[in-house]
């Protein structure tokens, strides 16, 4: 290997050990500045629990109370219905239609596809000599 290819390989790993401290140094810094901020969240936190906790507790007194009674409901008086007169029923004839014949169900197969045999008859081997009148 030539002192030329070596200096220049040399040259690009140390560039890449350094960008990769870089990045790992700048990655600590975002995290150590997160950290920071993750407090004044967990107050955020704690006052939205103490306000759900409220609410929870205005809602389980809610469905410890005693429903409001309904009202009593009206009740009319029986009406009666006259009996209907009785009419002789003519007798009803009623006309049977012929029964539909049964559908029947008919299976077509498909036909066969061609053999996928190669054919080594090409267009000037036929038969006819070849002569084509295109």
């Amino acid at each position: 290997m030539k002192a030329v290819h070596a200096f220049s390989i040399a040259l690009l790993l140390g560039l890449a050990a350094a960008l990769g401290a870089v990045a790992g140094t700048r990655t600590l810094t975002v995290s150590h500045a997160q950290a920071a901020r993750v407090q004044p969240a967990t107050v955020s936190i704690a006052t939205r629990k103490v306000s759900l906790d409220r609410w929870e507790h205005r809602l389980q007194r809610a469905l410890h109370r005693k429903l409001p009674k309904l009202p009593k409901l009206v009740h009319f008086a029986r009406v009666a219905v006259p009996a209907r007169p009785q009419i002789s029923p003519a007798p009803v004839v009623v006309s049977q239609p012929a029964a539909a014949p049964a559908q029947r169900t008919i299976y077509v197969r498909a036909k066969a596809a061609p053999s996928s045999a190669h054919r080594h008859e090409h267009d000037h081997e036929r038969s006819d000599g070849g002569n084509h009148d295109d």
